[in-house]
């Protein structure tokens, strides 16, 4: 008996076009190695399960949230919705006078998808850049408190300096892989971690403190 786990996914992009490039070279990838393969028993086509949807402003995001998403989670078996990017939308629209419209627009969205989440028990990941921020030297969140008061777990993803990486660690995975670091900064379930990664032809994959591939 053959058991498929392959679920669907609703990528929202509001800035960029979707990365189809990546995608066909993660699938190609997997398909090499037998990943897919063991996923689906080879009958799928992996792009046949990501839905995606391009919204240019905030009130094409508002309607795709409230109409397009509730009819499409009850005829597919969504079990994933990325949204990429949030502050792109936000970045112009608005003037200083706006802000009350800003903030309200925020919360329709947010509301919105802290109700998908809830009803249907799926969840939500939202994109957002960061700020260089003068006061504290570092770089901070955007959409600020009107925004981050509406999250439930926030995980900042950060890039290594390749003359910070050890030269067992350059020699194991060679020079020209991109490694990162994943930072927990607050979530009500898990304690504040740091864990590293790596990103190559294949996807993302966890490393070790001892520098093994998890």
């Amino acid at each position: 008996m053959v058991i498929n786990i392959i679920t669907d996914t609703i990528y929202i992009c509001t800035e960029d076009a979707f990365p189809t490039k990546r995608f066909t070279q993660l699938i190609e990838a997997w398909r090499q190695k037998g990943i897919w393969k063991k996923l689906s028993d080879g009958c799928l086509q992996p792009g046949d399960h990501v839905y995606i949807e391009h919204v240019p402003d905030v009130e094409s995001l508002i309607v795709c949230l409230e109409r397009k998403l509730p009819v499409l989670i009850k005829r597919r078996k969504i079990k994933l919705i990325v949204l990429d990017s949030v502050a792109a939308l936000f970045r112009s629209e608005y003037a200083i006078e706006d802000t009350l419209l800003r903030s309200k627009h925020l919360s329709s969205i947010a509301k919105e998808l802290h109700h998908v989440n809830m009803h249907y028990n799926i969840p939500v990941i939202c994109v957002n850049q960061v700020a260089a921020s003068e006061k504290s030297n570092s770089n901070i969140p955007c959409l600020g408190l009107s925004w981050a008061n509406h999250l439930t777990t926030r995980i900042q993803l950060t890039k290594v300096e390749q003359t910070a990486l050890p030269p067992n660690v350059i020699e194991q995975f060679g020079p020209h892989v991109s490694f990162r670091n994943l930072e927990v900064v607050f979530a009500p379930h898990i304690p504040q971690t740091v864990i590293p990664y790596i990103i190559n032809n294949d996807g993302v994959k966890g490393i070790s403190l001892s520098n093994i591939l998890l």
